[in-house]
């Protein structure tokens, strides 16, 4: 396929992200240990998977993409309202020309 990732690609490398983060987290390790390890493995320095250069840069962005996704998922939107306030009511309180 032309200008895109193969699909097949895509699952084998989601699939052993998947194993290995599973792996690391019952071993009471992060799962993004498991991650990286993954992406060693089937990299250019590992099993060479993946041997493309591009390719790898796609994967990484898409990796990116799904953990920013995962990040805004985990985010309570009250909290975040809570954290704004007292952010900005800090900000605000350092430059005021009048300190109460």
């Amino acid at each position: 396929m032309e200008g895109g990732l193969e699909l097949t690609g895509i699952a084998v490398v989601a699939g052993a992200a998947t194993l290995c983060g599973t792996l690391m987290t019952r071993l009471k390790q992060p799962a993004i240990v498991g991650y990286i390890l993954a992406g060693i493995l089937l990299g250019p320095s590992g099993l060479q998977l993946i041997t493309d250069r591009e390719q790898v840069g796609e994967l990484a962005e898409l990796g990116v993409l799904l953990l920013l996704y995962f990040v805004g998922m985990e985010l309570s939107l009250r909290n975040f309202r809570r954290a704004w306030r007292i952010a900005v009511q800090t900000y605000l309180g350092r430059y005021s020309c009048v300190n109460l």
